[in-house]
């Protein structure tokens, strides 16, 4: 099943990313993918000239974790979060395990603590952090969780 649709493909507007007749670029392109996908993403690419930014997005691999035309995910991913996070970041490491409360790899949704492409937050958190998240108090919301992570 279909879950997101690239505007472009949706509108039949192949042309906006792709040239008709030819080029020197891959799949008919007229730049690299990072600069064609920031023609249309402009806030998305200023925002990875500040702070922290996830690697992928910093060296313009976009499609590392997006494809250009639909997915069965949303926002065009390639995968399903966490799945798609952990193809790269190791659920299994301790210093990982430790800083998610030992609760990384589940069912968790990484982009709710998060950004996926840059942040002025170490760690690429949001910067907008509620007091018990900030203070890793997860047991304040999260009955059974504690600050080392494991079940009371």
């Amino acid at each position: 099943a279909v879950a997101s649709v690239h505007q472009p493909v949706a509108a039949g507007q192949c042309s906006r990313c792709h040239l008709a007749h030819g080029g020197t670029m891959d799949m008919l392109l007229p730049e690299s993918t990072a600069n064609l996908c920031f023609t249309c993403h402009k806030e998305l690419g200023e925002s990875l000239a500040t702070g922290e930014t996830h690697e992928p997005a910093a060296d313009g691999e976009c499609m590392t974790c997006h494809t250009p035309h639909w997915s069965g995910s949303t926002a065009l991913l390639t995968a399903d979060v966490p799945g798609l996070c952990l193809d790269c970041h190791d659920g299994d490491d301790e210093s990982f395990l430790a800083a998610h409360l030992n609760q990384a790899g589940s069912t968790l949704d990484c982009r709710g603590c998060h950004d996926a492409h840059a942040s002025e937050t170490a760690g690429l958190i949001h910067p907008n952090e509620h007091d018990p998240f900030q203070g890793r108090a997860c047991d304040a919301c999260h009955p059974g969780l504690d600050s080392n992570g494991g079940g009371q």
